[in-house]
């Protein structure tokens, strides 16, 4: 009975375990893959434009999060807004947004649906 009420109330949709990238859809190198603290989603650290060098310290918040907090809308790959040369796509209902060049496979052609 202890065991059960014990596997019931973990998490274990929210575990590292079961996590994968957001932006790769790759579940592995466990190592690597970042967790935000608001959302649970998982990132790894190669997959940002540029790469995060090493796992920060502290808590991590992905950068959907961080649009979402402040309002702004930035890239959720690279975390930059409107770039010169860079086309932002933003989606009107929610807060994601890429550069056509931060999406993989890249964006080469873009279509505005009325």
């Amino acid at each position: 009975m202890a065991i059960y009420l014990l596997d019931s109330s973990i998490a274990w949709d929210k575990s590292v375990m079961k996590a994968s990238c957001q932006l790769c859809k790759g579940g592995d190198n466990e190592d690597k893959l970042l967790l935000c603290d608001a959302c649970d989603r998982g990132y790894h650290t190669y997959c940002f434009k540029p790469p995060l060098e090493q796992i920060p310290e502290g808590d991590w918040f992905c950068w959907e999060c961080i649009n979402k907090a402040t309002g702004n809308r930035g890239c959720i790959v690279c975390g930059k807004g409107n770039l010169q040369g860079k086309k932002l796509l933003a989606c009107d209902k929610c807060v994601k947004a890429y550069h056509t060049d931060c999406i993989f496979p890249n964006v080469t052609k873009v279509t505005y649906l009325l």
